[in-house]
Parts: C-alpha cells; sequence; structure tokens
C-alpha cells in the first residue's frame, strides 16, 4: 500500500510538471484585455478626392469699405478615425476580435500620429483671404476635398504582436474659383428685411441664395414669384404661427411653394445662423434631397445636428411636417 502511494505522487507530479511546461496561446477570435503596449502608427500619404462644392456669398454693396474674412472663419477642417474590428498577429494567423477599450485607445494612438497634418491643414485656412470691395458681392466657390490615410497600428498584447488596419480622413476646403454678382436694393417694410441675392440667373438650380443671414434683427422677408420655391435653414424658424427652435440638436428647415405670387415673412431667426435659397427648377423635395447630407455635418449644430425638423408650406399654410435623422 505504501508502495502504490509513493507510485500515484510521482505520477501526480510529473502531471503538473508537464502541464505547467505548456506555452500559452491567445485563443483566436476571443476579445484581447484591455492590457496593451507599444502601440506604433504606420502613417502613410494620402489619397485625395473631391467631394462636392459649395458657395459661400460675400455680400458687400452698401459697404463703404473693403470686407474682408479668412477661408478659416467660414469653413474648418474636419476629420475621423476608423480602426478594423479585427486584429491578427504578425507573422500571420487567424485574426481576432479587438475589444472596445483596445479600439479606443488605437484611436487615440492614430490621431497623436496626425495631429500635426490636421494642425497644418487648419491653419493654412486662417491665411487664406477672402475680400469684397466696398459695393460689390463676391460669390466664392468652395471645394470639399477628402484625404485618406490608410495603413496598419501595431500593438503589443499578452506577449503577442498585432497589426489592426486604420483609416484616418480629413475633410479639407479649398478656394476654386470667385465671381461678383449685381446687387439689388434691400428694403426694410417693418416686417423683416429682403436679404440680397447672390445671383438673378434663372437658369442656376438656386437662383438666389446667402447664408450667415440676417446680419441683424430677427426677421426675413422674401418676394416670391409663381412656380418658386424657398428653402431657408437654420437653428430657429417661426412662420405664420408654426414654429421649429429649442434645440441644439436639431436643424430647422422650412420649404415654401409658390403657385400664386407670395410675400413670406420669417421671424424668431439667430442673426447670422440662416441659410436660404430660392428656385423655380427644384420640386421641395429634390430640394430636400439636396441640402439634407449637410446637415449631418459641422458647423451646423456645431458637431453636426442629430435631427431635422422640415415644415413644407404652400400658399402660406403648412401641409406637411417631417423629422429627418442621419
Amino acid at each position: 500500500m505504501k508502495n502504490q502511494k509513493i507510485v500515484f505522487m510521482s505520477f501526480l507530479v510529473l502531471a503538473l510538471f508537464i502541464t505547467s511546461c505548456q506555452p500559452t496561446v491567445p485563443s483566436a477570435g476571443i476579445p484581447q484585455n484591455d492590457g496593451i503596449a507599444d502601440v506604433r502608427v504606420n502613417t502613410a500619404p494620402p489619397t485625395e478626392t473631391k467631394i462636392n462644392t459649395e458657395e459661400f456669398p460675400l455680400p458687400n454693396c452698401g459697404g463703404t469699405g473693403e470686407i474682408r474674412q479668412t477661408l478659416g472663419t467660414t469653413a474648418s477642417v474636419f476629420k475621423s478615425i476608423t480602426i478594423g474590428a479585427k486584429a491578427t498577429a504578425r507573422g500571420g494567423g487567424e485574426a481576432i476580435v479587438i475589444s472596445e477599450p483596445v479600439i479606443l485607445k488605437l484611436e487615440i494612438e492614430v490621431e497623436v500620429a496626425y495631429q500635426k497634418t490636421y494642425e497644418s491643414a487648419s491653419s493654412r485656412l486662417d491665411s487664406i483671404d477672402m475680400p469684397a470691395a466696398a459695393g460689390s458681392h463676391v460669390v466664392y466657390e468652395i471645394g470639399w476635398y477628402e484625404q485618406t490615410f490608410e495603413s496598419i497600428v501595431e500593438y503589443s498584447s499578452d506577449g503577442q504582436v498585432y497589426e489592426a488596419p486604420y483609416v484616418y480622413k480629413l475633410r479639407i476646403p479649398k478656394i476654386e474659383n470667385s465671381y461678383q454678382v449685381s446687387c439689388n436694393g434691400s428694403s426694410n417694410s417693418g416686417q423683416g428685411i429682403t436679404p440680397q441675392p447672390t445671383s438673378v440667373n434663372s437658369g442656376l438650380r438656386w437662383e438666389q441664395e446667402a447664408a450667415q443671414v440676417p446680419a441683424s434683427g430677427t426677421s426675413l422677408k422674401w418676394e416670391l414669384a409663381v412656380g418658386q420655391i424657398l428653402f431657408l435653414s437654420g437653428g430657429q424658424i417661426r412662420i405664420n404661427g408654426e414654429y421649429c427652435g429649442g434645440d441644439a440638436n436639431q436643424i430647422c428647415v422650412l420649404v415654401f411653394q409658390a403657385t400664386t405670387p407670395q410675400t413670406v415673412i420669417v421671424d424668431a431667426l439667430i442673426p447670422e445662423n440662416n441659410w436660404y435659397g430660392i428656385s423655380s427648377t427644384l420640386s421641395p423635395d429634390d430640394a430636400v434631397s439636396e441640402k439634407e447630407p449637410q446637415f449631418w455635418y459641422p458647423p451646423n449644430c456645431i458637431n453636426g445636428c442629430k435631427k431635422a425638423t422640415v415644415l413644407y408650406f404652400t400658399n402660406g399654410k403648412l401641409v406637411n411636417k417631417t423629422t429627418l435623422t442621419p
């Protein structure tokens, strides 16, 4: 019996020794813990693609001297970071899922790696002048370009080196063209200021448009002809007793269609916070479809709006009210 006990203990010790010598291998497909180190971002040159073109009017029809602003006061550089959902061990192997805390840490490191690139692009905007001489109305055409930096970020975890793909994007405005449009007299009826149009060419999709209106006060007034639509967007709108506002994450939109000549007065506006356009060629739905993508980007609602409330009017009557989300 004593000898049998000694043999049994010998086998037990041997089994424990063999088990303790087995290497630890990361389990494929299992999210990693938060303990990562030695993060290294492999930077890459960008590829650039033009996204769209936007017009920024600079009216100075009634001015007695030149006005000037920089591109940086009108537009900003936007950035985004995307980390791949899975990482691969260096040298090959099955991809593993990256946990959310690890993704967050990798996003921070990628942002740091490109911080100087972002700051350089932003600072250049403040050096680009956009002047308008006294008695003129200048429209600047801004092209939006997306720069895409795509590579990998490496990090160590549980004694293994992993590689994860990332995409860093910058959306950058550039002045592509500028032109002058004729100045039409403005009037103040006591019930709203008639804004200055940026164009009177009926062949354009938007015959008139202006941003950052009204320059002062809280009301605007338009005279619409038969077949025209007015598109107005901003943080707060009141028309014919219908109100939209009171939400920092919401953009308010008015689409007013005229089938007979109409005088449109909108109040409760936030000064220098609104954009409007008048068109004889676009339908109300077409106008909303064209402008909706811009709702979700800064500087609308500062960081991009979370919803849009659209008021559809025909000849002064509310015919539809809808809410849009990204």
